[in-house]
């Protein structure tokens, strides 16, 4: 006798049967054809997991499922972590005193308005920085 396979709707039933109508495990098994045995390990997936008992989408599955997303996720935001550490490196100052200007095309009046809503001090800088 080879290995019997019985599908989602009657493992749901005989659970239901145990759970809900509060039949005897042993009464059921027997009206229903199967041992106690896997009864019992139904009624055991069940406790573990009401919803995904016997659908194939197990919560584990599910929590699988969710893992490999946030890797490839988490592999994203280190590559884009990793872009902007190799950015920041090459715009940030050699030494804490060093001051860096930035070689923008010459737009005068987008400095000054800059520069005028900024203050005297940053005038102050670009003045000395221009003559240079």
């Amino acid at each position: 006798m080879g290995r019997r396979y019985f599908s989602a709707e009657f493992k749901t039933e005989a659970v239901r049967q145990v759970v809900e109508l509060r039949r005897p495990k042993a009464q059921v098994a027997r009206d229903l054809g199967v041992h106690i045995n896997v009864l019992k390990s139904w009624l055991n997936a069940y406790a573990k997991d009401p919803v995904g008992a016997f659908t194939g989408e197990s919560v584990a599955a599910i929590e699988r499922s969710e893992i490999a997303r946030l890797q490839k996720e988490l592999q994203r935001v280190r590559a884009e972590r990793d872009i902007l550490k190799k950015m920041q490196t090459r715009t940030s100052p050699k030494t804490s005193s060093e001051v860096r200007l930035h070689g923008a095309p010459r737009a005068r009046l987008a400095a000054r308005v800059a520069v005028c809503r900024a203050g005297r001090l940053p005038q102050r800088l670009l003045r000395v920085a221009h003559s240079r």
